[in-house]
C-alpha cells in the first residue's frame, strides 16, 4: 500500500456511508504489510549513530503506535479467519 494509497483510505473511512467492515476485509492485508514496512524502516532509523535524543524519542514512540495497529491488524485477520461465514453449499 503506497503512501497515497493510505491517504485515500483514510479519507475513505471518515465517510458517513462506508461500509466500514468491507473496507477493511478489502484492505487489511495491504494495511498489515504497509505496517511492517514502517516498522522496518524506523526500527532501522533508531539504529543511527547520528539520532539525537529528541528523534530517537519520536521514533520510539510512533515503533510503538506501528506495533499497536500491527496487533490491531492481527487481530482483525484473525477473527476473520476463525469467524463463520455463509456456507459454500448453495442446497
Amino acid at each position: 500500500m503506497s503512501i497515497p494509497e493510505l491517504e485515500a483510505g483514510l479519507r475513505a473511512l471518515s465517510r458517513k456511508d462506508l461500509d466500514r467492515v468491507g473496507f477493511w476485509d478489502r484492505n487489511i492485508v495491504s494495511f498489515r504489510q504497509t505496517l511492517l514496512f514502517a516498522i522496518r524502516d524506523t526500527a532501522d532509523a533508531l539504529l543511527s549513530p547520528n539520532m539525537t535524543p529528541r528523534w530517537q524519542a519520536e521514533l520510539q514512540g510512533q515503533l510503538r503506535a506501528l506495533v499497536c495497529y500491527l496487533k490491531f491488524a492481527d487481530r482483525y485477520i484473525a477473527r476473520r479467519l476463525t469467524a463463520p461465514g455463509p456456507s459454500a453449499c448453495t442446497h
